[in-house]
């Protein structure tokens, strides 16, 4: 799985326009991992994969969003959902993704540097900073959705059907 994932992550080079979408589903790949072997295992598989594709992808914005978020957050969520009360899950998951986003600005603007967004900095204005650090916000609430309803098919139907293959 950590393979399929990194896999995933370097051909994000190849497709330039699936950078943000391949990370993504890299990480989903890890869930399957922590549900057969552990979450201790899958936070393994995390690093391995950051590792080797921070080492071998040529996509470093990819492997940022990744490493940033997209790769423990799906193995991060599955011991969230169990925490009551779920006013603190939302506040801890609101905390989680703005401090994600943050780390990933710095780490784009540190490593490429601010003409590789190609924005003028200074000519964007506070509306417009919000608006789309609000379609951000909104796009991470409908991943984590996307990670519920993923989650719920493997273990209702792809786990039954792999553990009959393989018994």
């Amino acid at each position: 799985m950590a393979a399929l994932s990194w896999c995933l992550l370097t051909s994000s080079g190849l497709f330039p326009i699936l950078g943000y979408t391949l990370p993504a589903i890299a990480g989903l790949v890890l869930v399957g991992v922590a549900f057969e072997n552990g979450v201790k295992w899958a936070y393994v598989s995390y690093l391995a994969v950051s590792l080797l594709c921070c080492m071998l992808s040529t996509d470093l914005e990819a492997v940022l969003l990744f490493v940033t978020l997209f790769g423990y957050y799906p193995i991060l969520r599955l011991k969230l959902q169990v925490m009551r009360p779920k006013w603190v899950v939302a506040l801890l998951k609101g905390l989680l993704f703005h401090l994600a986003v943050v780390v990933n600005l710095i780490g784009v603007l540190m490593i490429m540097g601010p003409g590789y967004l190609g924005l003028n900095l200074n000519s964007l204005t506070t509306p417009i900073l919000l608006g789309i650090y609000g379609m951000i916000m909104v796009t991470l609430i409908l991943y984590d959705m996307a990670i519920g309803v993923i989650t719920r098919y493997y273990v209702c139907f792809l786990r039954p059907r792999f553990k009959k293959r393989i018994e």
